[in-house]
């Protein structure tokens, strides 16, 4: 196995057991959301969440690329770096006290837009404070990654997690405080991530503001805000439309089946935090191509095989931890977590555009991505519901896959193994799809079911040497 794979596959390992862990605290919390909110309350939950969402991109104006981005030119020189730090954090800092300040005031309209009820303008005011805690951070958090500090940045985002889960139990459990809780933990822990990332990359900082090296970094950041606005509105949009179209308790039992479906960032994340800080120094080997052909190939089989767990094991998982009002959304999960893959494949395929700094095509691709889930779910949520809503975002997520391998093969080309990558994506969906006709007579049927799935997966990945 060649240095890079090592190198992409030591960091994943640490990433994804680290997201493992956080993603088990997770699944610690939604127990405590489903049983101490009614149904409207956890939708409410979501479409403030939404709100947080949507605002983290605006926040943020592509910084986080640009510090990664521009890292590989300053990382040898102490006082560049520390100047390029200066600069990012006091420019973050103005912004988004700027942004939040906005928000605070015009909390009442926000709450009108988001839920239609002014009344919860309280709510969206902690997101506000939440969302400059968190801009503040992402210096720190991005240059963790870049100097491959694999296990201090888990160490941060896993400390996070668990606070957070004892401040739910004290502020939902014990006090009763519902959603307003949930937020105010979010606050908090925000706060505490602020004073480690401070003790971590304040004494780098040196010099003072520089208004050149801000330009260049807006001027690489900038572009970005229009794909991941597009990347968001696939993600998010879905919920909005559902609340609108069809109420907030079926936003209630969909957000439970989407968070489940989503917990497949475990693999995704774990892979790109691993991969982004070594596929640029692939180029210059003369068997590059090979290299980001077989990562290709993995990725997709690991993330395939997480689907196909995720299919078969959710109903059972729903069961366990959910009222039978909540039933319905093992239906989404299996949708939900192949969104999720393609996803990653999407940002795997963008290789060649990043390589050549031809990325022009990228947005207009996610842009239309981005309509076409919301025309789909315009068109079909008032008919079918929620399951449309998630079947709209698997469909935006193709077009985004497809659009983005072909781009980035036309400027570099990979020669990706399409046929094995096709055959992974083919027996996978038609295991899960044979799972969910299939009704088990108990608990232990379905595990075994749910079990026997991801296993037949994985032997078909080894007797047909996919790999």
């Amino acid at each position: 196995m060649s240095r890079p794979i090592r190198d992409t596959l030591r960091q994943a390992v640490i990433y994804g057991l680290g997201n493992a862990g956080m993603s088990l605290l997770s699944l610690a919390l939604l127990p405590i959301y489903v049983r101490y909110l009614t149904l409207a309350e956890y939708g409410l939950l979501a479409l403030v969440l939404l709100y947080h969402a949507v605002m983290t991109r605006f926040y943020d104006l592509g910084m986080t690329n640009s510090v990664g981005r521009f890292f590989f030119d300053v990382r040898s020189d102490a006082a560049a770096l520390g100047r390029m730090l200066a600069t990012t954090q006091r420019f973050l800092f103005g912004h988004a006290l700027v942004l939040s300040l906005l928000g605070w005031f015009a909390a009442e309209q926000i709450a009108e837009v988001f839920t239609g009820d002014p009344s919860l303008a309280g709510l969206f005011r902690i997101v506000a404070v939440t969302l400059f805690l968190e801009a503040l951070t992402l210096p720190t958090m991005t240059l963790l990654r870049m100097e491959e500090r694999a296990g201090a940045w888990v160490s941060i985002q896993f400390g996070r997690l668990a606070a957070a889960l004892v401040l739910n139990i004290a502020l939902v459990v014990g006090l009763g405080l519902g959603a307003r809780g949930i937020l105010l933990a979010q606050a908090v822990t925000a706060a505490g991530v602020v004073v480690v990332a401070g003790v971590l990359v304040l004494p780098r900082m040196r010099g003072g503001f520089d208004a050149e090296v801000l330009r260049r970094m807006l001027s690489f950041g900038l572009p970005f805000l229009p794909v991941l606005l597009g990347v968001l509105v696939i993600d998010l949009s879905d919920r909005y439309l559902l609340q609108w179209i069809r109420g907030e308790e079926e936003v209630g039992v969909y957000t439970l089946g989407y968070r489940l479906g989503q917990a497949l960032l475990l693999v995704v994340t774990a892979f790109n935090l691993g991969w982004n800080p070594v596929r640029f120094r692939i180029a210059e080997q003369p068997d590059a191509r090979e290299i980001y052909r077989r990562v290709g190939t993995m990725y997709w089989a690991a993330s395939m095989a997480a689907v196909v767990a995720f299919g078969t094991l959710g109903r059972e998982v729903v069961r366990l931890i959910a009222t039978p009002e909540y039933y319905a959304a093992a239906g989404i999960v299996p949708l939900i977590a192949l969104s999720y893959a393609l996803y990653g494949l999407h940002v795997v395929f963008t290789l060649g555009m990043g390589l050549t700094k031809r990325t022009a095509a990228l947005a207009p691709i996610i842009l239309i991505s981005a309509a076409l889930n919301v025309g789909l779910n315009l068109w079909l949520i008032p008919r079918f519901g929620m399951i449309a809503a998630a079947g709209a975002t698997v469909a935006a997520y193709v077009v985004a896959v497809v659009g983005t391998a072909w781009a980035s093969e036309r400027v570099y080309r990979v020669g990706y193994a399409w046929g094995r990558m096709g055959a992974i994506a083919v027996v996978g969906i038609a295991i899960v799809l044979i799972d969910q006709r299939i009704e088990p007579e108990s608990v232990l049927a379905g595990v075994a079911l749910g079990v026997a799935g991801p296993a037949l997966f994985v032997a078909f990945l080894l007797g047909t040497g996919m790999l």
